[in-house]
């Protein structure tokens, strides 16, 4: 018979477990911005967590490199789900200012400086763009 010592032992280490998990999870959750390097563009980025555990991913720059011959406004809406310490962006569609319609474009992987909280994504063009928080901490 499990003693009453390891079987409060045994819930406290799974609960502080459960606790941790979900800190790493909302680590993702948040509102970040970043330039472009190449074309001065700038890009906002939203990334919500839903209640299954997956993530809406929503990013608006004002000139994306996708939306051609022009670059001009434009938009990505995607899912996203936690693989390996990392947040996979799947079901990934793209819009442009002035055009009808969506355009599915290549799933891509966030990775997350730990100390800077910066995200890191390769984008168009095999370039990387790096979207820092923005909040008051």
């Amino acid at each position: 018979m499990i003693s009453k010592a390891m079987l409060v032992s045994a819930l406290l280490v799974m609960t502080v477990s459960i606790g941790v998990a979900h800190a790493d999870d909302d680590d993702w959750v948040g509102f970040y911005t970043a330039i472009d390097a190449l074309d001065g563009s700038v890009d906002h980025l939203s990334i919500v967590q839903n209640s299954d555990g997956t993530y809406d991913i929503r990013m608006t720059s004002s000139a994306l490199a996708l939306c051609t011959p022009d670059q001009t406004a434009g938009w990505i809406v995607a899912t996203g789900r936690l693989v390996g310490g990392n947040l996979v962006r799947e079901n990934v569609m793209f819009g442009c200012v002035g055009t009808d319609g969506m355009t599915p474009m290549a799933d891509g992987t966030y990775t997350r400086d730990h100390e800077t909280e910066i995200l890191t994504i390769e984008g168009p063009l095999d370039r990387l763009n790096h979207y820092h928080p923005v909040h008051d901490d």
